[in-house]
């Protein structure tokens, strides 16, 4: 159980374990360390046909999430690598930090942050921010 980060694109542009690090982290602060979750790379072909399949919006997202069945599993997020590699280029970024904010993020909604309302955006924002060192827009 706890954080794993499987490729679905063959090797992985960075190393796993910093990221399961960091998710792990995030699970024990919210006191769900033992939780199963799972992070998917992907590329945006897989994602776009995700964002289609199940919220109905026919294009590439950088990240989805979907919620485990059990308290024993938090879930799934699936992360694509293409648009991780286009907006780490676009921020100045390395791709590990651009591809562990998705996965900071997509943990954070399974674990019931919001980024809707403006008070719900700052809340995801400084969670993320305390967990990638990143500031700013996410």
């Amino acid at each position: 159980m706890g954080a794993h980060v499987h490729s679905d694109i063959g090797d992985l542009p960075f190393p796993a374990e910093q990221i399961e690090e960091v998710l792990e982290r995030i699970l024990a602060d919210h006191e769900r360390d033992g939780a199963a979750l799972t992070v998917v790379v992907v590329a945006d072909r897989e994602i776009q046909q995700l964002h289609r399949d199940f919220l109905g919006i026919d294009e590439p997202t950088d990240c989805i999430s979907f919620p485990g069945d059990s308290d024993r599993e938090l879930g799934e997020v699936y992360l694509s690598i293409d648009t991780a590699r286009r907006q780490a280029e676009e921020r100045g970024l390395p791709l590990e930090r651009e591809a562990l904010l998705y996965a900071v993020h997509g943990t954070l909604h399974l674990l019931g942050y919001d980024d809707h309302g403006q008070s719900d955006v700052s809340r995801m924002r400084e969670a993320e921010a305390r967990y990638t060192g990143l500031r700013g827009d996410g």
